[in-house]
């Protein structure tokens, strides 16, 4: 890599262009067509794991330009953040499609995942309770026949689990009464009957 990074507004440009910015990203998650939400929920999921790959590649800077790369990569987070939806319209819609929508719901789940992974100050400064969806998501799994379903359900509880592990209001212990058991307990032993190589058995470990 060259001593000095890139331009931030370029390398923003193809990470999360600005035709797709808050105001129009926002809107298009309010509106009524699930289609168009569907699209915007995958549309920044992708913007999310770009800005990944290119924080990975500012984090292999030379040791003479550390700094300045340093400097581009909370530049470039700086403008994402203004960019992207606020995280409380992005739980909205998971709100919104808890029942109505599995498709739309995984979607808004893999989101908020994201946005708790590159964004930890934004994102826990609203109120989810990931309690909540992780007694949602288990009491179905337990319910569900389809392996399909089931597979689906496993994938949103891997993106619960990220969310979970940097927030210190997850209730484990505590058992609902849509439960058998606590939600620990019931993960355990989903991932005692999953394949060990699968996601979820890693996101407990």
């Amino acid at each position: 890599l060259p001593l000095l990074p890139p331009p931030t507004s370029v390398v923003i440009e193809n990470v999360l262009p600005r035709p797709l910015d808050r105001h129009a990203s926002t809107r298009c998650l309010n509106m009524a067509h699930e289609i168009i939400t569907l699209f915007a929920l995958r549309a920044l999921s992708a913007a999310f794991h770009k800005l990944g790959s290119v924080l990975s590649v500012y984090n292999m800077a030379p040791d003479a330009g550390a700094f300045m790369w340093g400097q581009a990569a909370s530049n470039l987070l700086e403008m994402f953040q203004q960019r992207c939806p606020l995280v409380k319209d992005v739980i909205s819609v998971y709100h919104r499609t808890l029942k109505s929508d599995p498709v739309l719901n995984g979607a808004a789940i893999e989101l908020l995942a994201l946005y708790f992974d590159y964004l930890p100050d934004v994102a826990t400064s609203e109120k989810f309770d990931i309690s909540v969806a992780l007694v949602d998501v288990l009491g179905r799994f337990e319910k569900e026949q389809d392996a399909e379903q089931g597979q689906s359900l496993m994938t949103q509880l891997t993106h619960l689990l990220k969310i979970a592990q940097t927030s210190f209001d997850t209730r484990w212990w505590n058992k609902p009464e849509s439960l058998a058991l606590s939600p620990l307990t019931s993960l355990l032993r989903v991932c005692t009957a999953a394949d060990p190589a699968d996601d979820v058995a890693h996101q407990m470990q």
